[in-house]
């Protein structure tokens, strides 16, 4: 079962999703691995309530796992195999080293090292070279959108009385919201090969079509 974050509000994802897209996005080391094997991806989506605040959802979140194991598998990289990871038992201690790939910092890659339960993760499966995803999210129902629209249109209306109309604030809510983030790794060189978030998307996190698109832009430069 997946562990459900603490809440956040819709404002506060937004903006993480604008601040991730400030800094560099892509390292890469200029290798191409020749295979690779899928770590399964780590994923967190969010439900929108009706007052803005984010509540984490399990079965969304692993039905984005699932979705972005297909995804990766079919995205033209040379995946060769899908190593299960019991992030909430024994494999614990990988599941804090996954959730840090929205904070690295593009610019320390080429000194990084890649942590030792990664390494032997990939060892123990006969795996020199592993791909690892971490994806967040959040949707909303068409409900709660237009309870969005309408506090948007409140506001704006407010805005312009406060000013005599010279001024007036709109502000419409995301539908949708989501950012995936990759990283390859070599288990024998230690080091890391190639890095990639996505741009923030205000597509559905659960949409095949949607999905597909961002995952193949992540990994055009290792597919060629």
């Amino acid at each position: 079962m997946t562990p459900t974050k603490p809440p956040l509000t819709a404002l506060a994802a937004a903006l993480m999703l604008m601040m991730a897209s400030c800094s560099p996005s892509r390292y890469f080391a200029g290798t191409r691995p020749p295979e690779l094997a899928l770590v399964e991806p780590v994923a967190y989506m969010s439900y929108v309530q009706r007052d803005g605040e984010l509540v984490p959802d399990d079965s969304l979140s692993l039905v984005s796992t699932s979705m972005l194991t297909r995804m990766f598998t079919s995205s033209g990289l040379p995946v060769v195999d899908i190593v299960p990871v019991d992030y909430w038992g024994h494999d614990s201690t990988l599941l804090p080293l996954v959730e840090l790939l929205p904070a690295i910092d593009v610019r320390q890659l080429k000194r990084a090292v890649v942590p030792e339960p990664i390494r032997q993760l990939l060892r123990e499966r006969g795996h020199r070279y592993g791909l690892l995803v971490y994806a967040d999210g959040f949707v909303r129902d068409g409900r709660n959108y237009a309870a969005g629209v309408a506090t948007g249109v409140a506001v704006a209306v407010f805005s312009a009385l406060l000013t005599g109309g010279s001024s007036a604030y709109l502000a419409f809510p995301n539908k949708y919201g989501s950012h995936v983030f990759v990283m390859v790794v070599d288990a024998e060189d230690n080091r890391v090969l190639f890095y990639n978030k996505s741009t923030p998307s205000e597509a559905n996190p659960l949409n095949a079509k949607s999905l597909r698109k961002q995952v193949r832009q992540l990994v055009e430069k290792l597919v060629g």
